[in-house]
């Protein structure tokens, strides 16, 4: 048997503009990854397809973050997060 080991690459936050409407991106050596729900959005108000505000937005230029808790190298899903619970009566 083989065994394989992964070694995440450090990563860091920044923003992209597509069309000036911004998309959150987490960069990883040359690798940009747009968050989804993002890009969504901004295809959504800019009535493009979800594919191409993907593409313009791992195309670059990347604004670093510099405020708040992701500036301090904090990924997104490591902070709590605030859910509100219905109760069903």
């Amino acid at each position: 048997a083989i065994t394989a080991a992964k070694w995440p690459l450090a990563r860091t936050t920044g923003v992209v503009r597509v069309e000036g409407q911004p998309v959150r991106v987490k960069v990883a050596g040359a690798r940009i990854k747009p968050e989804h729900d993002d890009a969504l959005v901004v295809a959504t108000a800019l009535g493009w397809p979800l594919r191409a505000v993907l593409a313009r937005a791992e195309a670059g230029p990347v604004e670093p973050v510099t405020t708040g808790p992701e500036a301090a190298g904090v990924p997104p899903d490591a902070l709590p997060h605030e859910r509100s619970l219905r109760s069903e009566s």
